[in-house]
């Protein structure tokens, strides 16, 4: 019983901490069915994924991706941030053979 209510405790608290991360952002709709590449968006376009400006110029310096995942991989976005845009983002399959940056 006593190892239930830990579990809980810590549960709930770290669904508060990523609600406080989160709560700032922009709310975008799910619906949408069009994705944004992240190797041809404009700063503009990621900005309104609900990115904070910090976190678009990491992913424009960083450019280009094979998979969208790679941002998770060259820590170029936190978890949660990610989790945030996933649905909404894509990388152009034709890119696949450019050079990529590996952080020094």
């Amino acid at each position: 019983m006593r190892v239930r209510v830990v579990a809980l405790i810590a549960g709930l608290a770290a669904a508060g901490f990523t609600a406080l991360r989160v709560r700032n952002r922009t709310r975008i709709s799910r619906t949408s069915t069009t994705t944004i590449d992240l190797n041809t968006a404009s700063t503009e376009n990621l900005t309104g994924l609900g990115l904070d400006q910090e976190a678009v110029d990491r992913i424009v310096e960083n450019r280009p991706y094979r998979r969208k995942l790679e941002l998770l991989e060259r820590f170029i976005l936190a978890k949660p941030d990610y989790d945030l845009i996933r649905q909404r983002i894509s990388t152009d399959r034709s890119r696949a053979n450019d050079s990529v940056r590996v952080a020094s």
